[in-house]
C-alpha cells in the first residue's frame, strides 16, 4: 500500500496532497504518485476515485 509523504507537495511538479509508493510489478521500483480524487457519496468511505502517475523525481525511472 502506498505510503503518504507529507514532503510529496513540496516536490518540485509533484501533484498537490499526492502520496507517494513504488510499483510493486517488476522489481525495478519505479516511483508512483497517487492522488485522491473526488470524494465518496458517504463520508466515511473515503475517496470515490484515485489519479495515478510516474514520479517524475523518482531516479529510477524518472516518470517514465
Amino acid at each position: 500500500p502506498p505510503v503518504a509523504d507529507s514532503d510529496a507537495a513540496s516536490t518540485p511538479g509533484a501533484l498537490p496532497g499526492a502520496a507517494r509508493a513504488q510499483c510493486p510489478y517488476c522489481g525495478v521500483g519505479c516511483g508512483l504518485e497517487l492522488k485522491p480524487g473526488d470524494p465518496a457519496p458517504e463520508p466515511d468511505v473515503g475517496p470515490a476515485s484515485w489519479s495515478v502517475r510516474g514520479d517524475r523525481q523518482h531516479p529510477s525511472s524518472l516518470g517514465q
